[in-house]
């Protein structure tokens, strides 16, 4: 598997640089200096952007309720790890280089997305000490997607990535958020069905519109549930010819289990309170 990790992160690492970061090391600052908009950097790789994660969010804090506006930003070289952006750092490197970024911008949230063998209770905690000493007051959140890559299409619950992200949080004060319960909800209840995109290796539009669910729920302290956004741009090829759409169904089955997985499984004081009112219920329906 090891071998096999790193044909896919060397094959993702040769792609044109715009198929890697569409927006990179350039900080749009016009954009995201105007009044009343909540800064949202992304760190991680394809898995953030191939379904354009940063942007779901986007739109559905523009599209919901709450009427939120975003200005989200993604450094996402394809097959990179957080490792690998930490020693960009080190060498104070030109590209791929977060520092530069967290100088750029006084980030409201920033969102760390692992890969492959990254040793989240290892480097979360550098990027953490970071981002605190430019702007103390930024939230800093962490998404646990399953496994790194097709092996997780069975449904097991994710107790060791969960692991060793509630660890990296509980070292930093980040929080987690747990897309891979709600996948894993997906996987016990629609059985057989797959979620991977038309390359044959990254997951699909169901994890990435869990992810931006979750993200919100996470975010705003608020439920996903009937925000009405149900079609976006994105990078994956060539399924649905650079669209990515869930209909009015799936998008609340998805927007639910997300939901129902922040609630139960996130450990942000918010939620650990709400449960302290919810019944207990078994993860696999009778």
């Amino acid at each position: 598997m090891k071998t096999l990790l790193t044909a896919v992160a060397l094959f993702l690492s040769a792609l044109p640089l715009a198929a890697q970061s569409p927006q990179g090391d350039k900080v749009d600052l016009a954009k995201a200096n105007q009044p009343d908009t909540l800064k949202v950097l992304f760190v991680g790789n394809s898995y953030t952007f191939m379904w354009d994660v940063p942007g779901q969010l986007q739109a559905m804090a523009a599209k919901g309720p709450l009427k939120k506006k975003l200005y989200v930003h993604a450094l996402t070289w394809g097959g990179q790890t957080l490792d690998f952006y930490w020693r960009q750092i080190e060498k104070k490197a030109p590209t791929g280089n977060v520092e530069n970024l967290l100088d750029a911008v006084k980030w409201d949230v920033v969102v760390l997305q692992r890969w492959a063998n990254d040793k989240v209770e290892e480097v979360v905690p550098k990027f953490a000490e970071l981002i605190k000493s430019k702007n103390p007051e930024s939230k800093i959140l962490l998404y646990a997607w399953g496994g790194a890559d097709k092996m997780d299409q069975e449904a097991k619950p994710p107790e060791k990535v969960m692991e060793s992200h509630l660890k990296a949080a509980e070292l930093t004060g980040a929080t987690v958020v747990p897309v891979a319960w709600a996948w894993y909800q997906f996987r016990v209840n629609h059985p057989g069905v797959q979620d991977v995109a038309d390359d044959g290796w990254h997951p699909g539009k169901v994890r990435a519109y869990m992810t931006a669910s979750a993200l919100y729920a996470t975010l705003f302290h608020a439920s996903p549930i009937g925000v009405p956004f149900r079609q976006w741009q994105t990078w994956a090829p060539p399924e649905g010819k650079g669209m990515g759409k869930v209909t009015e169904e799936e998008a609340a089955d998805l927007q639910k289990l997300a939901w129902d997985a922040v609630v139960r499984h996130s450990n942000d004081p918010f939620f650990i309170e709400m449960r302290k009112s919810l019944k207990p219920v078994p993860v696999r329906p009778e």
